[in-house]
């Protein structure tokens, strides 16, 4: 399918410049950065809600909160397209891509301080979506199509990444996942799972790549050792945007993330990068005191995929769990499962944001099959009662 790139780069302290790449790059032009950055600020408030909705098992009347997040995406939608200078029509741009009958992916290439859930662009006319919710079906993600995350599978990549960190190469069954989590945290969202597939799908991970790791140590003389091997980091843990809480006394800062992961081995020629799940809350939202992104993005790593906002712990077990099933038994990339993702577990699954190489694929051998996640909402039933909170 086709990839539409969109380059979004700091112009000044009050712009940033947009640079769209199709066949060939159009000139840029520059948007305001206070008009999106309040943008995005509005769409992660409405988000809140929506988990506060799930949290209360009130998605089912959800309707009129998504409806709001349709029109804060419309908003950065607008924003998007608003020209404070340059040299192209924004406008020409829009209805280029508007009437372009073939269907195409759009990828945000961004620089380390622009941080934006660019998954929640809404095209469509938000005045037009029902007030009611269509209610758990495995389609009703379709009224709210125009979310970019749910029609054109959005990633966003930092700028550094190269364009082959995740080059297929031969050898990904054998490449290693590394899980680190809080062990109350995880062993509370495992506890409503017991006897269920998923349990039988996370022992298999157990056995194929050991017991999830607890302190940040064990974590630095894993990767020390077998980062060349790597291929996903996972976290599962209370966050902040700037911090990872593995315990009560046991925290990683973005900062030092940054460095842990900076130690790591040479890796071989034409070895793919390394995503990391960071599975803890708010760790897409950007701050001045270290970030996620630029932890995430240096040689050897392709990137993160985090969350805009706080969410509930067994969801958030859930929803990666099924991701890393995607990756695992059926093979498909990054960016096809996460659209997968954000359609089948709508809409709790918008708290979720790719920002990372969408065609990082890492299939392994012997996977179970667990045949009724296929008519599985994860949004619906138990989702938890506690969120995965922030690290302070």
């Amino acid at each position: 399918m086709k990839t539409v790139r969109v380059d979004v780069r700091v112009q000044s302290e009050a712009e940033l410049k947009v640079v769209w790449n199709d066949d060939s790059a159009w000139l840029p032009y520059f948007i305001s950065r206070k008009v999106v950055e309040d943008c995005a600020r509005e769409i992660r408030l409405v988000l809140a809600e929506l988990v506060e909705a799930g949290l209360n098992g009130r998605l089912s009347s959800c309707g009129p909160i998504l409806k709001r997040l349709a029109e804060e995406g419309a908003s950065l939608h607008r924003a998007l397209f608003t020209k404070t200078g340059g040299e192209t029509d924004p406008e020409r741009v829009r209805l280029r891509y508007e009437r372009l009958r073939q269907p195409f992916r759009v990828r945000f290439c961004v620089s380390d301080s622009v941080f934006v859930p660019w998954g929640l662009i809404y095209s469509g006319d938000a005045e037009d979506l029902p007030v009611e919710w269509p209610g758990d079906s495995a389609t009703g993600w379709e009224v709210y199509k125009d979310f970019w995350c749910l029609s054109r599978a959005v990633s966003t990549v930092y700028d550094r990444i190269p364009p082959d960190a995740a080059d297929d190469v031969e050898g990904a069954s054998s490449s290693e996942l590394i899980r680190v989590v809080h062990p109350d945290v995880f062993a509370r969202a495992m506890s409503p799972l017991d006897d269920s597939a998923e349990r039988s799908f996370l022992g298999w991970l157990t056995e194929r790549h050991g017991e999830p790791l607890t302190t940040s140590r064990a974590l630095r003389l894993r990767w020390r050792e077998r980062s060349p091997q790597t291929r996903l980091l996972y976290f599962y843990c209370h966050a902040s945007p700037t911090r990872l809480a593995l315990g009560e006394d046991e925290k990683i800062e973005a900062s030092r993330l940054l460095l842990v992961l900076a130690g790591k081995s040479v890796r071989p020629a034409g070895q793919a990068n390394c995503l990391v799940l960071l599975n803890g809350c708010s760790t897409a939202v950007g701050a001045s005191a270290g970030d996620f992104l630029l932890s995430t993005s240096q040689d050897g790593l392709c990137g993160f995929v985090g969350r805009e906002t706080e969410v509930p712990d067994i969801f958030a077990l859930r929803f990666s769990t099924g991701l890393l099933y995607r990756l695992f038994r059926r093979g498909q990339s990054l960016g096809d499962a996460m659209q997968e993702m954000h359609r089948r577990h709508f809409p709790l699954s918008l708290v979720y944001g790719s920002y990372a190489h969408p065609d990082f694929a890492m299939p392994q051998t012997e996977v179970p099959e667990i045949a009724d996640w296929e008519s599985t909402n994860f949004s619906f039933g138990s989702v938890g009662t506690n969120r995965l909170g922030d690290g302070r």
